[in-house]
């Protein structure tokens, strides 16, 4: 078994200085590299910004109420499982399609879907009575939970964390994904605990008849707010390097072949 090894000085070099890029003269220093850094500041936009959104645009509270309706259906048990089969099947479409359809592609489909079910959600629970059986009401209501999970599932649910692991140089990774987590884990406590008071204020404020209607509609909002940041700040990773999506971040503008579009103005970054 013989190795071959290139004698061109140049091309190792030119090798040795792409392994070595974005490190520059603080990582020559042995200096740590901050969050903070003007450089890393597209992608922790990016990064938090879907880790956040995930949660504030009502995940939380749409699966509190789902196990609501389906105990006063009468389905809770087999409802629960067909929803973790349901996000499973949904979760591998999302993976086996990630690297053809790509990441904004996907998204934005996903998060599309989860408005519509949140719009239609808020006017379905007008004068909601979650006592007694099944009725036409419910049934839609169930269907539109389904719309949504799907949704999340296909969009942000895993999209969010495989973004995490890619716009980050690896000089920072580890300090940006344990920032995402706890930015993950908090914002869901604070969903978690404010939706309960809100529902409290509201129902107190507009009655029984709309609280519901207007809570949906606060979060249909808020995930139409998810698609206006994802359209501005999400770049499109798919058949990127590292190194490609970390110079894009920075400034320069290679496409998804890699090619150098320093000269263009990018219209995913503003």
């Amino acid at each position: 078994l013989t190795f071959v090894y290139p004698n061109d000085d140049a091309l190792l070099e030119a090798a040795a200085a792409e392994l070595d890029d974005g490190g520059g003269d603080d990582d020559a220093r042995g200096e740590p590299r901050s969050l903070l850094d003007a450089k890393y500041r597209r992608a922790l936009t990016a990064g938090l910004g879907v880790v956040l959104l995930q949660q504030l645009t009502g995940q939380p509270s749409v699966l509190y109420y789902a196990s609501t309706i389906f105990d006063a259906a009468g389905i809770g048990t087999v409802a629960t499982v067909f929803v973790g089969v349901f996000k499973l099947f949904a979760t591998l479409f999302a993976v086996v399609t990630v690297d053809r359809r790509g990441r904004r592609e996907l998204l934005f489909v996903g998060v599309g879907s989860m408005f519509l079910a949140l719009a239609a959600l808020a006017l379905a629970f007008y004068d909601f009575d979650p006592s007694g059986g099944f009725s036409a009401q419910k049934g839609a209501i169930v269907g539109l939970i389904f719309v949504y999970i799907a949704g999340y599932q296909v969009g942000f649910g895993p999209i969010a964390w495989l973004l995490i692991s890619e716009v980050f140089p690896l000089e920072v990774r580890g300090q940006a994904v344990a920032l995402a987590v706890q930015a993950n884990f908090a914002s869901n406590m604070l969903v978690s605990f404010l939706f309960p008071v809100a529902q409290t204020g509201l129902k107190a404020l507009l009655g029984s008849t709309w609280y519901l209607t207007v809570l949906f509609g606060i979060f249909a909002v808020l995930d139409l707010y998810a698609l206006h940041f994802i359209n501005r700040n999400v770049p499109e990773t798919k058949g990127m390097t590292l190194e490609e999506i970390e110079r894009f971040l920075a400034g320069s503008k290679p496409n998804s072949r890699g090619a150098d579009l320093s000269s263009v103005e990018s219209p995913l970054i503003n």
